[in-house]
Protein backbone atom coordinates (compact mmCIF):
# COMPACT_ATOMS: atom_id res chain seq x y z
CA UNK A 1 0.00 0.00 0.00
CA UNK A 2 2.61 2.45 1.06
CA UNK A 3 4.68 1.68 -2.00
CA UNK A 4 1.76 2.20 -4.19
CA UNK A 5 0.94 5.42 -2.54
CA UNK A 6 4.53 6.58 -3.45
CA UNK A 7 4.80 5.72 -6.84
CA UNK A 8 1.79 7.66 -7.31
CA UNK A 9 3.38 10.63 -5.44
CA UNK A 10 6.53 10.04 -7.63
CA UNK A 11 5.22 9.99 -10.76
CA UNK A 12 2.34 12.85 -9.79
CA UNK A 13 -0.04 10.73 -11.25
CA UNK A 14 -2.95 11.01 -8.67
CA UNK A 15 -6.06 11.31 -10.68
CA UNK A 16 -9.33 9.93 -10.13
CA UNK A 17 -8.51 6.42 -11.96
CA UNK A 18 -5.21 6.29 -9.73
CA UNK A 19 -7.20 6.76 -6.62
CA UNK A 20 -9.61 4.52 -7.58
CA UNK A 21 -7.01 1.48 -8.68
CA UNK A 22 -5.17 2.71 -5.29
CA UNK A 23 -8.47 2.04 -2.86
CA UNK A 24 -9.01 -1.07 -4.81
CA UNK A 25 -6.04 -2.21 -4.04
CA UNK A 26 -6.03 -1.51 -0.50
CA UNK A 27 -9.73 -3.07 -0.27
CA UNK A 28 -8.55 -6.26 -1.68
CA UNK A 29 -5.02 -6.43 0.84
CA UNK A 30 -7.81 -5.84 3.79
CA UNK A 31 -10.07 -8.67 2.32
CA UNK A 32 -7.17 -10.97 2.14
CA UNK A 33 -6.04 -10.25 5.02
CA UNK A 34 -9.29 -10.79 7.01
CA UNK A 35 -9.70 -14.21 5.27
CA UNK A 36 -5.92 -15.26 6.62
CA UNK A 37 -6.52 -14.10 10.01
CA UNK A 38 -10.52 -16.08 10.54
CA UNK A 39 -8.90 -18.97 8.81
CA UNK A 40 -5.97 -18.76 11.73
CA UNK A 41 -8.44 -18.25 14.31
CA UNK A 42 -10.80 -21.27 12.65
CA UNK A 43 -8.00 -23.36 13.37
CA UNK A 44 -6.73 -22.58 16.39
CA UNK A 45 -10.09 -22.42 18.31
CA UNK A 46 -10.67 -26.04 16.91
CA UNK A 47 -8.65 -26.56 18.82
CA UNK A 48 -9.27 -26.03 22.32
CA UNK A 49 -11.46 -27.57 24.55
CA UNK A 50 -14.47 -25.30 25.72
CA UNK A 51 -14.24 -22.76 23.64
CA UNK A 52 -17.90 -21.46 22.62
CA UNK A 53 -19.60 -18.66 20.95
CA UNK A 54 -20.10 -16.84 24.47
CA UNK A 55 -16.11 -16.79 24.65
CA UNK A 56 -15.83 -15.78 21.01
CA UNK A 57 -18.32 -12.88 21.95
CA UNK A 58 -16.02 -11.76 24.92
CA UNK A 59 -12.94 -11.69 22.91
CA UNK A 60 -14.96 -9.76 19.97
CA UNK A 61 -16.15 -7.13 22.56
CA UNK A 62 -12.76 -6.75 24.02
CA UNK A 63 -10.30 -6.36 20.84
CA UNK A 64 -13.74 -4.12 19.50
CA UNK A 65 -12.98 -1.85 22.46
CA UNK A 66 -9.16 -1.58 21.37
CA UNK A 67 -9.96 -0.59 18.27
CA UNK A 68 -12.26 2.19 18.94
CA UNK A 69 -9.32 4.17 20.06
CA UNK A 70 -7.30 4.00 16.84
CA UNK A 71 -10.75 4.99 15.08
CA UNK A 72 -9.77 8.61 15.43
CA UNK A 73 -6.49 7.81 13.82
CA UNK A 74 -7.92 5.90 11.20
CA UNK A 75 -10.33 9.32 10.98
CA UNK A 76 -7.92 11.82 10.76
CA UNK A 77 -6.43 9.84 8.02
CA UNK A 78 -9.11 9.60 5.94
CA UNK A 79 -9.97 13.32 6.60
CA UNK A 80 -6.58 14.21 5.32
CA UNK A 81 -6.73 11.92 1.98
CA UNK A 82 -10.38 13.44 1.47
CA UNK A 83 -8.29 16.82 1.75
CA UNK A 84 -5.40 16.46 -0.50
CA UNK A 85 -7.67 14.09 -2.98
CA UNK A 86 -9.81 17.37 -3.36
CA UNK A 87 -7.19 20.08 -3.32
CA UNK A 88 -5.56 18.21 -6.43
CA UNK A 89 -9.38 18.70 -8.05
CA UNK A 90 -9.17 21.99 -7.33
CA UNK A 91 -5.53 22.62 -8.83
CA UNK A 92 -6.56 20.61 -11.92
CA UNK A 93 -9.77 22.97 -12.51
CA UNK A 94 -7.97 25.89 -11.88
CA UNK A 95 -5.09 25.08 -14.05
CA UNK A 96 -7.48 23.84 -16.94
CA UNK A 97 -8.65 27.51 -17.06
CA UNK A 98 -5.16 28.66 -18.44
CA UNK A 99 -3.90 31.00 -15.51
CA UNK A 100 -1.52 34.02 -16.62
CA UNK A 101 1.72 34.12 -14.78
CA UNK A 102 -0.11 37.32 -12.09
CA UNK A 103 -2.74 34.78 -11.55
CA UNK A 104 -1.06 32.02 -10.22
CA UNK A 105 1.28 34.58 -8.22
CA UNK A 106 -1.98 35.92 -6.78
CA UNK A 107 -3.52 32.25 -6.08
CA UNK A 108 -0.21 31.51 -4.29
CA UNK A 109 -0.84 34.25 -1.82
CA UNK A 110 -3.96 33.22 -1.27
CA UNK A 111 -3.19 29.41 -0.27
Amino acid sequence: VSSLMEQLKNDNIIGESSCLIFVNQCLQEFYNKKEYYRRELNVKTSRLSGYNHSIEYTIEKFVQQGLQSLHIEINEHIATVQYHYTNKIFQHTYFAQNPNTNQIQSSLLII
